[in-house]
């Protein structure tokens, strides 16, 4: 599949996952494909085709853009999930000859489509790896690495076109991570006077203590309840932590416990619990004097991105790709997943200047995906 062959053919981008920064993938590459008239389909979940995170990224757009329900994937885990998507390709392409089909969900995806192999048309296939393989010192981590690495090269070698995700970068001129053709992950940031917009609720707040942010699509992942047990450890009084975006049901009563003690140590909880326009999340960002970023999955952080292309410092706990993306950028502090440990990291040294860096954003990443 030559580069401009892949230009001119429609586009059906299959996202089960509907939730955090996907839909910003996908409206940064409809954006990219209906500059050049070429058709874009998106193929997700009803609750993805009716969400409202599409319809404010996609804006007059929207109508011009195909849907496909593909059913309630996202409600499936483990094989059942995968089974589901391998499905959905083999019927969308041979319902739609014409078009190529990209699949964002690759690390997933790609051993389980393999088995398949025989009714997928590797040369209309496009995959994007979430999780780009890497040192691992686990042995259950490196065996799925390495089941990974084979099922990428075995995939490539078949005709896919094969990309993986690359966490936070400066604007080059082709993008590879190691072996692989890589994609940066977009970070795009409101200018200067739109910094200043923050949301109504933030207004009036008191500037008498260190204010940490948990930021974006608040799941279980960000650990909500551990980064307030850290900041009750590290002294709730001097603290306030924001919680600014779309929180998932369950998740305050999961962490009503520690909110309770987080509040009766003196401390200071705000909340914005709604889906924020982009300029409002980049406020927050940069209204905060750190971004706590306390994962207990490996994966891409759009939040990290964020902070560092508006000089906000970050205090990371958990993942290892987030630990080798703060030192990689040189953003701010990682720990363990423990409360102590990230209550040590939320009390910072001397005082530094807050030091912007200008990163690669959704046109850089339409632009590598559909044309590097």
């Amino acid at each position: 599949m030559t580069v401009a062959t892949a230009r001119r053919r429609p586009l059906i981008v299959v996202e089960p996952l509907h939730q955090g920064h996907r839909m910003m993938y996908f409206a940064a590459l409809a954006e990219h494909l209906l500059a050049r008239g070429v058709g874009v389909t998106l193929a997700t979940s009803r609750a993805g085709l009716e969400s409202p995170d599409l319809a404010l990224r996609l804006g007059g757009a929207g109508a011009r853009i195909g849907r496909i329900d593909i059913g309630p994937a996202e409600t499936l885990s483990g094989t059942a999930f995968v089974a589901r998507v391998v499905r959905v390709v083999v019927d969308l392409q041979a319902r739609h000859p014409d078009s190529d089909v990209l699949v964002t969900e690759g690390d997933k995806f790609l051993p389980a489509a393999l088995a398949a192999a025989g009714r997928i048309d590797w040369r209309r296939l496009r995959v994007l790896v979430m999780r780009a393989p890497r040192p691992r010192r686990r042995v259950r981590a490196l065996v799925q690495d390495a089941v990974k690495v084979a099922s990428m090269e075995l995939a490539t070698r078949l005709g896919a076109d094969v990309r993986v995700l690359e966490q936070a970068t400066p604007v080059r001129t082709s993008y590879r991570r190691g072996r692989w053709r890589s994609v940066p992950d977009p970070v795009d940031v409101a200018d200067l006077a739109e910094l200043t917009r923050v949301p109504p609720e933030l207004g009036g707040v008191a500037d008498d203590r260190r204010w940490l942010g948990v930021l974006g699509h608040v799941s279980p992942r960000k650990n909500l309840d551990l980064v307030l047990e850290a900041a009750r450890f590290a002294g709730a009084d001097g603290f306030g932590v924001l919680v600014a975006g779309r929180v998932e049901p369950g998740e305050w009563e999961r962490c009503a416990d520690t909110v309770a003690a987080f509040d009766a140590a003196g401390g200071h909880l705000l909340v914005v619990d709604r889906l924020l326009a982009d300029a409002e999340l980049d406020a927050c960002v940069a209204w905060v004097d750190a971004v706590v970023l306390a994962h207990s999955s490996e994966g891409p952080s759009g939040i990290l991105g964020k902070a560092v292309a508006l000089g906000t410092p970050v205090v990371a706990a958990g993942a290892q790709s987030l630990r080798d993306e703060v030192e990689r950028l040189g953003s701010g502090t990682w720990a363990p997943l423990r409360a102590p440990d990230i209550a040590a990291a939320l009390h910072p040294g001397d005082p530094t200047e807050r030091r912007p860096v200008a990163l690669a954003g959704s046109a850089d990443f339409a632009r590598a995906l559909l044309e590097g």
